[in-house]
């Protein structure tokens, strides 16, 4: 016999804090935030108390805080990784990390490839060669003045050349996504790599999913809302609904639900390198970079990894981009 799902006590904290939002969407924003420490206090002292009296939004953020506690030896990026604004921090600003935080990473770094490797290339980045130019000290005020006039223009020429150099890098990265169409996704395999559902959930996922093979994806978010939020360690509807807003253009949310369908196990290749697409599209420049990094070392010889990989690495090799 079916026990009737936990449900969050109540869903009105989210809704009035994300209005338009639906609970399941709302609640990944906020709790996601939450867990990184970037709600203003008197928001993190409500969420705070509202876990205190909930059992399903405590089991929904310890799901997301621990999702790095298993015992699997696999060299993949999970949610073991730290944040690439914790990771940049780590490198450049140790004084805005807690303690704890630090000797957190210090160690996750030791274990961790992809980590080290991030770390070095943003070392790397930070250590590009500027050209200083030093005029001649002479009494001559003509020379002097021609001098600077030199050093201006080259300041502002290298300036310029690293901003266009910057642009381009961006550009050249989002013109590799190839975020799928709905006929291309392959559903089957997302079905496979997920829970079970209850009947009544299953026939709203299969609402969901022929919402978006008609595309009709606000009709598709609104079914698969409805069932990651009885069940949210269902990554099948996760990395949906963030499918389904990425085609709303509704980006932000699109990113954080395929980056954390992505981080549910079983792993599957459809929503691992659709995650890279999506971040690429959406800016999220480093967390495709790592991304990529973990799909390849675990499977270098599949063609689609090995050619993105190469193809990434190829135009970030020695470039400055946002991370």
């Amino acid at each position: 016999m079916n026990r009737e799902p936990i449900r969050c006590v109540e869903p009105e904290l989210y809704s009035s804090q994300l209005s338009g939002s639906g609970l399941e969407e709302a609640r990944a924003i906020l709790l996601g935030k939450y867990s990184e420490k970037e709600l203003d206090s008197a928001l993190e002292d409500k969420i705070r108390e509202h876990l205190g009296r909930c059992d399903c939004c405590t089991q929904f953020l310890k799901d997301f805080e621990n999702a790095d506690l298993t015992n699997s030896s696999e060299m993949v990026i999970d949610a073991r990784c730290p944040s690439s604004l914790k990771v940049d921090r780590f490198v450049f600003h140790r004084d805005q990390l807690s303690r704890t935080e630090t000797e957190r990473i210090d160690q996750h770094v030791a274990e961790c490839e992809f980590c080290k490797e991030e770390i070095v290339w943003l070392k790397n980045l930070q250590a590009e060669k500027v050209i200083d130019f030093i005029p001649q000290k002479r009494d001559w005020t003509k020379i002097l003045s021609i001098a600077a006039a030199i050093f201006f223009v080259l300041v502002s020429a290298i300036l310029y050349q690293q901003k266009i150099s910057t642009r381009t890098t961006e550009q050249r990265l989002q013109s590799l996504a190839q975020v799928k169409e709905p006929d291309q996704i392959n559903f089957d395999a997302l079905r496979v790599s997920s829970v079970a559902l209850p009947q009544d959930l299953d026939r709203l996922y299969e609402e969901g999913v022929n919402s978006i093979k008609q595309r009709r994806f606000r009709d598709a978010a609104k079914a698969l809302d409805r069932v990651a939020s009885a069940r949210p360690d269902h990554s099948g509807a996760i990395y949906l609904l963030g499918y389904s807003y990425y085609q709303l253009r509704e980006l932000d949310k699109a990113f954080a639900f395929c980056d954390r369908a992505e981080q549910m196990r079983p792993h599957n290749m459809e929503r691992c390198l659709s995650l890279v697409h999506i971040a690429l599209k959406t800016g999220h420049y480093g967390r495709a970079i790592r991304e990529i990094c973990g799909l390849y070392h675990e499977a270098p010889d599949q063609p689609q990894v090995k050619e993105l990989y190469e193809q990434i690495t190829s135009i970030t090799r020695g470039q400055t981009i946002k991370l």
